[in-house]
């Protein structure tokens, strides 16, 4: 066990430790050596998958942080922070497919995405400027309406008593703008 310490090996090592401890559950001093690798290699592996992490490796952060879990458990810190990359991958999945669907033109499925991912983490910078971006969308396309769709969306209240029907046409088609 020492030896596999020495050389850097202490998912092996501890594998070892933890065997000859549950073995010699009475023995204090395998248990101590257990324990004491299992801290020291928690410390590597939090290490390793922070610095994959801000290197932009993600998959081999969640993957690291999962082997550290099957050492420990329940150690804080690896279940937090591969929840958080659980989450940020799925946060970019939905800016992804918001992102397509923006280009698409299909803003309600675009602003249904971005929805999702402001679920997850509420000041992602990117989804929020997609979301600035598609309200901008959606107004732009309010404003080229055309004229006439605006007219039709007006509602017209005729009060005409015994008036020719060819007058009453007349005012509603100066009215709404439709010959």
């Amino acid at each position: 066990i020492d030896l596999l310490v020495s050389q850097g090996k202490l998912e092996e090592a501890w594998v070892l430790a933890s065997e000859a401890s549950s073995r010699e559950p009475r023995n204090a001093e395998l248990r101590g050596q257990a324990l004491a690798i299992r801290a020291n290699l928690t410390q590597v592996l939090i290490a390793q998958a922070d610095a994959q992490r801000a290197k932009g490796q993600e998959d081999d952060a969640i993957a690291t942080y999962r082997r550290l879990l099957s050492v420990d458990p329940q150690n804080p810190v690896a279940l937090q922070r591969l929840d958080a990359l659980v989450r940020g991958d799925r946060v970019r999945v939905a800016i992804s497919d918001a992102e397509s669907a923006l280009g698409k033109k299909d803003l309600d499925t675009a602003e249904a995405r971005v929805r999702g991912a402001l679920a997850f983490d509420p000041r992602n910078v990117r989804a929020l400027e997609l979301q600035r971006r598609i309200l901008d969308q959606r107004e732009e396309v309010s404003r080229r309406r055309s004229p006439v769709l605006m007219s039709l969306q007006k509602t017209i209240t005729l009060d005409f008593k015994d008036a020719p029907l060819k007058g009453v046409m007349d005012i509603v088609a100066s009215t709404s703008g439709v010959n």
